[in-house]
């Protein structure tokens, strides 16, 4: 693929999660963990509070996942270091 189209591609993943933040949308429980046992395991705790991050509901965030505020700034951080060796590379 040519560096434009994983550019494309590496803005819309974010900017996709960031609307679907903003339009309050919840995931589906696709999770068998949360199937079976009727509560949320810790990953679907840290989608629901990255969600909730996108919308600046730190509480929110926290009453979902209190790790969110450590994990989520962190894939974030190396999302962007991926994207810029991705652009730089040979």
């Amino acid at each position: 693929m040519g560096r434009r189209m994983w550019m494309v591609i590496w803005i819309a993943i974010p900017a996709t999660f960031f609307v679907l933040g903003l339009l309050d949308w919840q995931p589906p429980p696709l999770c068998m963990w949360s199937r079976f046992f009727h509560i949320r395991c810790p990953g679907c705790g840290l989608t629901h509070a990255a969600l909730d991050l996108c919308r600046l509901d730190f509480s929110g965030a926290w009453r979902h996942n209190p790790l969110s505020w450590v994990v989520v700034p962190l894939v974030g951080f190396l999302y962007l270091r991926w994207g810029w060796r991705m652009w730089h590379r040979n």
